[in-house]
């Protein structure tokens, strides 16, 4: 069965319009000819749509033909499936993906196994539970410098504790280089996490010398309301390396002040971690 035609199955058995079923993921129009094996749909788009739709993935790929699963790439799809728990807080679904992995074919099978051990660590917010050998493994994989992308940036971002100080630097420096002036707003997140993260590694460690070049980073990104949480963050790790500098009550009063607006934001557990970061660090 193709792609098309066993998106109509699944479709006409929830009873549902080819409208409801797309939602704002794709257009109708264009839709409509995939269901007639007239277009082909991105795997980031199918993964979405059987996400959007309550579709096991893996129960999907496996009514396919062979022909028409090769015509995704199963560790794109496998890349997916993984961001999606991760950022839903599933460890139950990391898990079972994990098992997916171990019973595919796809040739890189040790990478996306380490990859999915790695994120379940991070739900377990204690990365020290990976064994030796997976914590090589990611620190190497992203060590190499030599693909930085999209996917790069936001799998580094998650792991930057497993590296030291001067590592972090480094790397945090190839990447703003790289994307200090790319458009995409995912990018523009994911760099003012890092330039943040590399912050308060800063602070923590008293290197104060290489804070400048980070915050004037964070400065030339324009701020929006997407960034706007992120932007808040590096604006009190701004006033505590200003404070350092010139120890003047009006930077303490900013802190406080980021923070109390943090939390009457709706982040009170995130408010009294950065005050306990403050308090720590001043």
């Amino acid at each position: 069965m193709t792609i098309g035609k066993l998106l109509k199955k699944y479709r006409t058995q929830q009873h549902k319009t080819q409208e409801k079923w797309v939602g704002d993921i794709i257009s109708r129009s264009y839709y409509t000819r995939i269901e007639k094996d007239l277009h082909h749909l991105s795997a980031e788009d199918l993964i979405k749509l059987l996400h959007y739709n309550n579709i096991s993935v893996i129960n999907f790929f496996s009514e396919l033909n062979k022909n028409d699963q090769q015509g995704y790439n199963q560790e794109q799809m496998f890349n997916e499936l993984i961001n999606n728990a991760y950022y839903s807080n599933s460890k139950k679904e990391l898990e079972k993906i994990k098992l997916d992995i171990k019973k595919s074919s796809i040739t890189n099978k040790d990478r996306q196994i380490a990859i999915t051990e790695a994120f379940i660590a991070l739900l377990d917010n204690n990365l020290s539970n990976l064994n030796d050998h997976t914590k090589q493994f990611i620190k190497n994989l992203l060590l190499d410098l030599s693909v930085l992308d999209k996917k790069y940036i936001k799998l580094y971002r998650n792991f930057m504790l497993l590296y030291d100080i001067d590592q972090n630097i480094i790397i945090a420096h190839k990447l703003i280089k790289q994307f200090k002036n790319n458009k995409d707003i995912e990018i523009k997140k994911s760099l003012l996490v890092v330039i943040a993260n590399i912050l308060f590694l800063c602070i923590q460690n008293n290197e104060y010398n290489e804070t400048d070049f980070f915050v004037k980073s964070a400065e030339v990104i324009p701020t929006s309301p997407e960034v706007f949480f992120y932007k808040n963050c590096i604006s009190l790790l701004k006033n505590m390396i200003a404070y350092h500098y010139q120890p003047q009550n009006c930077f303490l009063e900013n802190c406080r002040w980021i923070i109390k607006v943090i939390e009457i934001n709706g982040m009170p557990e995130y408010s009294n971690e950065l005050s306990k970061f403050f308090n720590q660090n001043i």
